[in-house]
Protein backbone atom coordinates (compact mmCIF):
# COMPACT_ATOMS: atom_id res chain seq x y z
CA UNK A 1 0.00 0.00 0.00
CA UNK A 2 2.95 2.34 0.62
CA UNK A 3 4.06 2.01 -3.00
CA UNK A 4 0.45 2.58 -4.09
CA UNK A 5 0.18 5.83 -2.10
CA UNK A 6 3.50 7.06 -3.45
CA UNK A 7 2.32 6.19 -6.95
CA UNK A 8 -0.80 8.30 -6.40
CA UNK A 9 1.26 11.33 -5.37
CA UNK A 10 4.15 10.97 -7.81
CA UNK A 11 2.31 9.70 -10.90
CA UNK A 12 -1.46 9.76 -10.51
CA UNK A 13 -2.21 13.34 -9.50
CA UNK A 14 0.31 15.04 -11.85
CA UNK A 15 -0.88 12.93 -14.78
CA UNK A 16 -4.50 13.71 -13.93
CA UNK A 17 -3.67 17.42 -13.82
CA UNK A 18 -2.05 17.19 -17.24
CA UNK A 19 -5.01 15.44 -18.89
CA UNK A 20 -7.55 17.74 -17.22
CA UNK A 21 -5.53 20.79 -18.23
CA UNK A 22 -5.09 19.73 -21.85
CA UNK A 23 -8.75 18.76 -22.15
CA UNK A 24 -9.88 22.11 -20.79
CA UNK A 25 -7.41 24.11 -22.89
CA UNK A 26 -8.46 22.54 -26.19
CA UNK A 27 -12.09 21.97 -25.09
CA UNK A 28 -12.05 18.60 -26.83
CA UNK A 29 -11.54 14.89 -26.20
CA UNK A 30 -8.28 12.99 -26.72
CA UNK A 31 -8.28 13.00 -30.57
CA UNK A 32 -9.07 16.72 -30.59
CA UNK A 33 -6.36 17.46 -28.03
CA UNK A 34 -3.68 15.77 -30.11
CA UNK A 35 -5.01 17.39 -33.26
CA UNK A 36 -4.70 20.74 -31.49
CA UNK A 37 -1.06 19.97 -30.72
CA UNK A 38 -0.48 19.17 -34.37
CA UNK A 39 -2.69 17.83 -37.14
CA UNK A 40 -0.33 14.92 -37.77
CA UNK A 41 -0.73 13.74 -34.15
CA UNK A 42 -4.49 13.25 -34.18
CA UNK A 43 -4.08 9.50 -34.72
CA UNK A 44 -2.32 9.28 -31.34
CA UNK A 45 -5.48 10.52 -29.66
CA UNK A 46 -7.50 7.67 -31.14
CA UNK A 47 -5.28 5.02 -29.54
CA UNK A 48 -6.48 5.65 -25.96
CA UNK A 49 -10.06 5.72 -27.27
CA UNK A 50 -9.49 2.29 -28.81
CA UNK A 51 -7.89 0.97 -25.60
CA UNK A 52 -10.79 2.30 -23.52
CA UNK A 53 -13.25 0.56 -25.85
CA UNK A 54 -11.43 -2.76 -25.43
CA UNK A 55 -11.53 -2.37 -21.65
CA UNK A 56 -15.24 -1.57 -21.73
CA UNK A 57 -15.96 -4.69 -23.81
CA UNK A 58 -14.64 -7.02 -21.12
CA UNK A 59 -15.87 -4.95 -18.18
CA UNK A 60 -19.41 -5.28 -19.48
CA UNK A 61 -18.94 -9.05 -19.31
CA UNK A 62 -17.75 -8.78 -15.70
CA UNK A 63 -20.83 -6.68 -14.90
CA UNK A 64 -23.00 -9.37 -16.52
CA UNK A 65 -21.32 -12.01 -14.33
CA UNK A 66 -21.98 -9.83 -11.29
CA UNK A 67 -25.65 -9.38 -12.15
CA UNK A 68 -26.08 -13.12 -12.59
CA UNK A 69 -24.26 -13.82 -9.33
CA UNK A 70 -26.33 -11.19 -7.53
CA UNK A 71 -29.49 -13.06 -8.50
CA UNK A 72 -28.09 -16.24 -6.94
CA UNK A 73 -26.99 -14.34 -3.84
CA UNK A 74 -30.63 -13.60 -3.03
CA UNK A 75 -31.02 -17.25 -2.01
CA UNK A 76 -27.34 -17.85 -1.09
CA UNK A 77 -27.35 -20.72 -3.57
CA UNK A 78 -23.78 -21.79 -2.73
CA UNK A 79 -24.55 -22.39 0.95
CA UNK A 80 -23.79 -20.71 4.25
CA UNK A 81 -21.13 -20.90 6.94
CA UNK A 82 -17.90 -22.77 6.33
CA UNK A 83 -19.50 -24.87 3.58
CA UNK A 84 -20.55 -21.70 1.80
CA UNK A 85 -17.07 -20.20 2.10
CA UNK A 86 -15.61 -23.34 0.56
CA UNK A 87 -18.25 -23.65 -2.15
CA UNK A 88 -18.69 -20.04 -3.31
CA UNK A 89 -15.81 -20.21 -5.78
CA UNK A 90 -16.78 -23.55 -7.26
CA UNK A 91 -20.39 -22.37 -7.56
CA UNK A 92 -19.32 -19.27 -9.47
CA UNK A 93 -17.01 -21.06 -11.89
CA UNK A 94 -19.14 -24.19 -12.19
CA UNK A 95 -22.80 -23.20 -11.92
CA UNK A 96 -22.62 -19.57 -13.05
CA UNK A 97 -19.90 -19.63 -15.71
CA UNK A 98 -19.92 -23.37 -16.44
CA UNK A 99 -16.20 -23.02 -17.05
CA UNK A 100 -14.72 -25.43 -19.59
CA UNK A 101 -11.73 -27.66 -18.88
CA UNK A 102 -9.25 -25.30 -20.53
CA UNK A 103 -8.79 -22.13 -22.63
CA UNK A 104 -8.73 -24.15 -25.85
CA UNK A 105 -12.02 -25.91 -25.03
CA UNK A 106 -15.04 -23.84 -26.01
CA UNK A 107 -18.07 -24.22 -23.80
CA UNK A 108 -21.66 -23.47 -24.66
CA UNK A 109 -23.37 -20.11 -24.28
CA UNK A 110 -24.64 -19.36 -20.79
CA UNK A 111 -27.94 -17.75 -21.67
CA UNK A 112 -28.57 -16.01 -18.33
CA UNK A 113 -25.21 -14.27 -18.73
CA UNK A 114 -25.92 -13.49 -22.39
CA UNK A 115 -29.18 -11.87 -21.32
CA UNK A 116 -27.47 -9.86 -18.58
CA UNK A 117 -24.78 -8.75 -21.03
CA UNK A 118 -27.40 -7.61 -23.56
CA UNK A 119 -29.13 -5.63 -20.82
CA UNK A 120 -25.86 -3.93 -19.86
CA UNK A 121 -25.15 -2.87 -23.45
CA UNK A 122 -28.70 -1.58 -23.98
CA UNK A 123 -28.46 0.54 -20.82
CA UNK A 124 -25.03 1.86 -21.87
CA UNK A 125 -26.32 2.74 -25.33
CA UNK A 126 -29.23 4.81 -24.04
CA UNK A 127 -27.03 6.58 -21.48
CA UNK A 128 -24.42 7.50 -24.12
CA UNK A 129 -27.08 8.38 -26.68
CA UNK A 130 -28.55 11.04 -24.39
CA UNK A 131 -25.18 12.76 -23.99
CA UNK A 132 -23.03 14.18 -21.19
CA UNK A 133 -25.96 15.65 -19.24
CA UNK A 134 -27.52 12.24 -18.67
CA UNK A 135 -24.13 10.68 -17.93
CA UNK A 136 -23.69 13.20 -15.11
CA UNK A 137 -27.11 12.34 -13.65
CA UNK A 138 -26.44 8.61 -13.89
CA UNK A 139 -23.05 9.09 -12.23
CA UNK A 140 -24.81 10.32 -9.09
CA UNK A 141 -26.34 6.86 -8.72
CA UNK A 142 -23.31 4.88 -9.91
CA UNK A 143 -21.24 6.58 -7.21
CA UNK A 144 -23.80 6.55 -4.39
CA UNK A 145 -25.02 2.96 -4.78
CA UNK A 146 -21.54 1.32 -4.74
CA UNK A 147 -20.64 3.30 -1.61
CA UNK A 148 -23.86 2.21 0.09
CA UNK A 149 -23.16 -1.42 -0.86
CA UNK A 150 -19.57 -1.16 0.39
CA UNK A 151 -20.80 0.11 3.75
CA UNK A 152 -23.27 -2.77 4.00
CA UNK A 153 -20.58 -5.29 3.02
CA UNK A 154 -18.14 -3.82 5.52
CA UNK A 155 -20.65 -3.96 8.38
CA UNK A 156 -21.46 -7.56 7.51
CA UNK A 157 -17.80 -8.45 7.06
CA UNK A 158 -16.82 -7.05 10.45
CA UNK A 159 -19.32 -9.37 12.14
CA UNK A 160 -17.68 -12.48 10.67
CA UNK A 161 -15.17 -14.54 12.66
CA UNK A 162 -11.63 -13.98 11.42
CA UNK A 163 -12.35 -10.50 10.06
CA UNK A 164 -9.66 -8.96 12.29
CA UNK A 165 -7.02 -11.29 10.83
CA UNK A 166 -7.91 -10.17 7.33
CA UNK A 167 -7.77 -6.49 8.28
CA UNK A 168 -4.42 -6.99 10.02
CA UNK A 169 -3.03 -8.46 6.82
CA UNK A 170 -4.50 -5.56 4.83
CA UNK A 171 -3.06 -2.82 7.04
CA UNK A 172 0.30 -4.33 8.01
CA UNK A 173 2.99 -3.08 5.61
CA UNK A 174 5.55 -5.51 4.26
CA UNK A 175 8.61 -3.27 4.24
CA UNK A 176 10.77 -5.96 2.63
CA UNK A 177 8.48 -5.95 -0.42
CA UNK A 178 9.45 -2.33 -1.15
CA UNK A 179 12.77 -3.66 -2.41
CA UNK A 180 10.95 -5.63 -5.13
CA UNK A 181 10.71 -3.70 -8.40
CA UNK A 182 7.60 -5.67 -9.39
CA UNK A 183 5.74 -4.25 -6.38
CA UNK A 184 6.44 -0.70 -7.58
CA UNK A 185 5.55 -1.52 -11.16
CA UNK A 186 2.25 -3.10 -10.13
CA UNK A 187 1.42 -0.24 -7.74
CA UNK A 188 2.08 2.48 -10.33
CA UNK A 189 0.22 0.49 -13.00
CA UNK A 190 -2.76 0.13 -10.67
CA UNK A 191 -2.81 3.88 -10.01
CA UNK A 192 -2.84 4.63 -13.74
CA UNK A 193 -5.57 2.06 -14.33
CA UNK A 194 -7.83 2.99 -11.42
CA UNK A 195 -7.69 6.69 -12.37
CA UNK A 196 -8.33 5.84 -16.06
CA UNK A 197 -5.20 7.69 -17.10
CA UNK A 198 -4.06 7.35 -20.69
CA UNK A 199 -7.49 6.08 -21.71
CA UNK A 200 -9.05 9.24 -23.20
CA UNK A 201 -11.71 9.71 -20.53
CA UNK A 202 -9.90 12.36 -18.49
CA UNK A 203 -9.27 14.51 -21.59
CA UNK A 204 -13.02 14.45 -22.25
CA UNK A 205 -13.77 15.18 -18.60
CA UNK A 206 -11.35 18.11 -18.69
CA UNK A 207 -13.10 19.58 -21.72
CA UNK A 208 -16.17 20.16 -19.51
CA UNK A 209 -14.24 21.95 -16.75
CA UNK A 210 -15.07 25.66 -16.71
CA UNK A 211 -12.33 28.06 -17.77
CA UNK A 212 -12.29 29.71 -14.35
CA UNK A 213 -12.25 26.43 -12.43
CA UNK A 214 -9.12 25.25 -10.63
CA UNK A 215 -7.72 22.31 -12.60
CA UNK A 216 -5.28 21.41 -9.83
CA UNK A 217 -8.06 21.28 -7.25
CA UNK A 218 -10.24 19.18 -9.58
CA UNK A 219 -7.39 16.73 -10.13
CA UNK A 220 -6.71 16.41 -6.39
CA UNK A 221 -10.37 15.88 -5.50
CA UNK A 222 -10.96 13.36 -8.30
CA UNK A 223 -7.78 11.38 -7.59
CA UNK A 224 -8.15 11.24 -3.82
CA UNK A 225 -11.88 10.45 -3.99
CA UNK A 226 -11.22 7.56 -6.34
CA UNK A 227 -8.37 6.13 -4.28
CA UNK A 228 -10.23 6.70 -0.99
CA UNK A 229 -13.01 4.51 -2.39
CA UNK A 230 -10.47 1.82 -3.30
CA UNK A 231 -8.92 2.01 0.17
CA UNK A 232 -12.32 1.78 1.86
CA UNK A 233 -13.30 -1.16 -0.36
CA UNK A 234 -10.22 -2.96 0.90
CA UNK A 235 -11.72 -3.09 4.40
CA UNK A 236 -14.89 -4.72 3.08
CA UNK A 237 -12.90 -7.22 1.01
CA UNK A 238 -10.26 -8.22 3.56
CA UNK A 239 -12.73 -8.62 6.41
CA UNK A 240 -14.32 -11.36 4.29
CA UNK A 241 -10.89 -12.68 3.28
CA UNK A 242 -10.10 -13.10 6.98
CA UNK A 243 -13.29 -15.09 7.46
CA UNK A 244 -12.46 -17.38 4.54
CA UNK A 245 -8.91 -17.83 5.87
CA UNK A 246 -10.28 -19.01 9.19
CA UNK A 247 -13.10 -21.10 7.74
CA UNK A 248 -10.82 -22.99 5.35
CA UNK A 249 -7.69 -22.88 7.55
CA UNK A 250 -5.59 -21.50 4.70
CA UNK A 251 -3.19 -18.54 4.44
CA UNK A 252 -4.29 -15.42 2.62
CA UNK A 253 -2.46 -16.59 -0.51
CA UNK A 254 -4.82 -19.57 -0.63
CA UNK A 255 -8.00 -17.50 -0.59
Amino acid sequence: MIAWIIGLIVLGIPWMMMEFGMGRYFQRGAPGVFEGIGKKWEWLGWWPVFVAFLIVTYYTVIIAWSLRYAVSSATVAWGTGEAGAAGAGSYFFGDILNLSSGPTVLGGLQWPIVGALALVWVVLFFIMYKGAGVIGKVAVWTVTIPWALLIILLIRGLTLPGAVDGLNYYLTPDMAALGNIDVWFNAFSQIAFTLSLGMAGMFAYGSFIAKKADVTNNAFITSFSNCATSFFAGFAVFSVVGFIMQALSVPVEGV
